[in-house]
């Protein structure tokens, strides 16, 4: 389950993206979402919203992998 906040600020920053994925891959960067600066969790997003749509079926793989089914 992706929390409230970080759902928000991906719809908001990238709203075509997946936000289970994107969220997954933020998930792989092991940092305490307490502790990044906004500016950095969004550049962090907009990162990871890259990354899934370099490769959806990857990207598929590391958000199941965190348990955040389809």
């Amino acid at each position: 389950m992706i929390p409230n906040s970080i759902a928000k600020d991906i719809a908001k920053i990238v709203p075509n993206a997946d936000a289970r994925l994107v969220y997954g891959y933020l998930l792989l960067a092991d940092f305490r979402f307490s502790e990044i600066s906004r500016r950095a969790l969004n550049r962090e997003i907009k990162i990871a919203a890259q990354c899934v749509e370099l490769d959806p079926e990857q990207a598929e793989m590391v958000a199941q992998s965190y348990g955040l089914a389809a």
